[in-house]
This record gives structure tokens, sequence and C-alpha cells, in this order.
């Protein structure tokens, strides 16, 4: 009788589940653009859809908020200015996705929201910056860049 295969420790299962959290955030987001841009047309303003959008995110993360007894909001003045962009990236990103998806298409925006995305991580990481943890910005980090990029250019203007 052959040996049981080993147990993958609880490590390697947190992030086997992360990574499948994170492969399932990126499917919501794909369809993010089409489904406001729906929502644009109906209400006939791309600025109104996405208030909308963001009024609907803000109310499904409100239990989240809430849980354990509600927030404590009493650090906000310690907040430095530049921790609320985090909410203008994202205001950014769904009004971009609506005017910008339709001109160019899903997929060719997608590919280069994360061709933009990639080389910002590199240089947050790379830096600290924001308070990430450092990541040395390596030269497989670099070509795994480039590829991306030349995908970008693939959906682009590839013609197979």
């Amino acid at each position: 009788m052959l040996p049981a295969p080993p147990r993958p420790s609880a490590g390697v299962l947190r992030m086997t589940l992360a990574l499948l959290a994170a492969l399932v955030c990126g499917l919501l987001l794909s369809a993010q653009p089409i489904l406001n841009g729906v929502l644009a047309r109906a209400v006939a303003s791309p600025g109104t859809a996405a208030m909308i959008s963001l009024l609907v995110s803000a109310l499904m993360l409100a239990p989240f908020a809430a849980a354990g007894g509600g927030p404590d909001l009493s650090g906000l003045g310690a907040i430095p200015w530049w921790a609320w962009l985090g909410g203008l990236a994202g205001a950014a990103f769904v009004a971009g996705g609506i005017g910008l998806a339709p001109a160019i298409g899903l997929a060719v925006f997608l590919s280069v929201v994360v061709a933009g995305q990639l080389p910002g991580a590199l240089i947050i990481e790379g830096w600290g910056l924001f308070g990430a943890a450092r990541s040395p910005i390596s030269g497989s980090r670099v070509l795994g860049l480039v590829l991306v990029l030349g995908g970008v250019l693939i959906f682009r203007f590839g013609r197979f």
C-alpha cells in the first residue's frame, strides 16, 4: 500500500484560498465596466452611474464596517493625506471603465489597467511607499512586467 500524500500546511492552504479569492475579485472586476456602462445608459449620465455604483459599493460594505461594534472613527484626524487617495483610485477606475471600456473594448481596457497597475505596484513595493512592505524590484519582476506589456500589445494589435 502506498503512503498517503502529505497534507498541505496551513500556510499553503491560506495562500491558496487568498489566491482564489483574488481571482474571484478579478473576475468580478472584469464585469464592472460593462455593468456600469449599462447603468450609465439607463440614467443617461456616466457621472451619475459612477456615483450610483460607488453608493452600492458603500452600502454593500456597511455591514462589514458595522461588524464587531462598529468602526472607531477617532483616528481619522491622524490619517496621512495620501491615504484618502484610495477612494480617488476607486472612483477613477469606475468612471474610467464607464467611458473607456466601450471605446476601446473591455479586454483592452482591463489589460491596460493591469499594465498600469504592475509598474505602480513595483514602485510602491520597491520603495515601500504608503507603508507597504518593501520588496525589491528584481529582474524577474521586471521581466513579468514586460511580458504583461507584450500581452497588452497582443490584445490590442494581435491578429492570429
